[in-house]
């Protein structure tokens, strides 16, 4: 193989692993009955707030990087510091969740 296809191989897979990343800072996911789903937001602790749906046809229990759970009815929202999310649907339907994270980690503002 040439030293060009090699570069450009190179570059590619570049591209689709920071494409594709291993964290996100906001974002909406379906949760199905029963479902734990957890999510990344990166290796920095940051404000996060997660919130149910308000369409969600049950409860989900939230928490912030292992914190305290929290159950959140349709429409509740929950925020606190960390660096990634767990949900479980307890309810018997898909639930929706959103969260965003803040766009500056404490250490950033600390300094």
């Amino acid at each position: 193989m040439s030293a060009i296809r090699i570069a450009i191989w190179t570059i590619a897979a570049a591209g689709v692993f920071a494409g594709t990343g291993w964290a996100q800072q906001f974002g909406t996911i379906v949760v199905r009955p029963g479902e734990l789903r957890e999510v990344s937001i990166g290796p920095a602790y940051r404000m996060i707030r997660v919130c149910n749906d308000f369409n969600s046809a049950g409860t989900v229990e939230a928490s912030i990087s292992g914190g305290w759970t929290r159950t959140l009815q349709p429409g509740a929202c929950l925020e606190d510091g960390g660096n990634g999310i767990a949900v479980r649907n307890r309810s018997g339907q898909p639930a929706t969740v959103t969260f965003r994270s803040s766009s500056s980690s404490w250490m950033q503002r600390e300094k």
